[in-house]
């Protein structure tokens, strides 16, 4: 994200990074993606590797850059893939981490959706050897999520975190429903 404003609050490396990104775009290695608003700050992306932006999906775009920057830090990220389909479902992103065995699908929520939109993803994913983590913007929300997944009786297959919390994607930020009380980490989740 770079800021659109002509006179932003510079931080160190403003402009080199501005600046490598206007290379990038003139080497054609990313676009720069039209702003759905000019008080938007510019996003950038592989080429034909995003859908368009829209005001109404500007802020989940953002909290899934959000989360591959989080497991990008942490030096562990083997695969991170872009709306992957999977079976009936297509969840946000996928993930695989070094010493992870399990595959990893991201659900960004930004609680825009019913509850039972929710319910019925959960119900479409098959069972299998993999994790589906459910990003939420607040603990309320957060709450409502592990309650619709402790119902489903599937174990620490169905995960939730907070959006704040993925800065650490390798901490004690996961809560399984099968104990609410308690944040883990995925590598004690497995």
């Amino acid at each position: 994200m770079i800021h659109p404003q002509e006179n932003p609050p510079l931080v160190s490396g403003y402009h080199k990074t501005n600046a490598m990104l206007q290379r990038m775009v003139a080497e054609k290695l990313i676009v720069k993606l039209s702003r759905p608003h000019v008080t938007l700050d510019y996003m950038y992306a592989l080429k034909g590797k995003r859908r368009s932006l829209a005001l109404s999906n500007y802020e989940h775009e953002l909290a899934c850059g959000d989360v591959y920057v989080g497991l990008k830090q942490t030096g562990s990220l083997e695969e991170w893939v872009y709306y992957p389909r999977f079976t009936s479902v297509e969840p946000d992103r996928k993930a695989r981490l070094q010493g992870i065995r399990q595959d990893l699908y991201f659900e960004i929520d930004r609680g825009t959706e019913p509850l039972w939109k929710i319910e019925n993803k959960v119900n479409f994913y098959p069972s299998g050897p993999y994790q589906v983590i459910f990003t939420a913007p607040t603990r309320t929300r957060a709450d409502a999520i592990l309650r619709v997944l402790e119902t489903t009786g599937r174990g620490h297959q169905f995960l939730v975190t907070l959006q704040e919390w993925i800065t650490d994607p390798l901490g004690e930020i996961f809560v399984s429903p099968i104990d609410i009380s308690e944040r883990r980490t995925l590598a004690n989740l497995q």
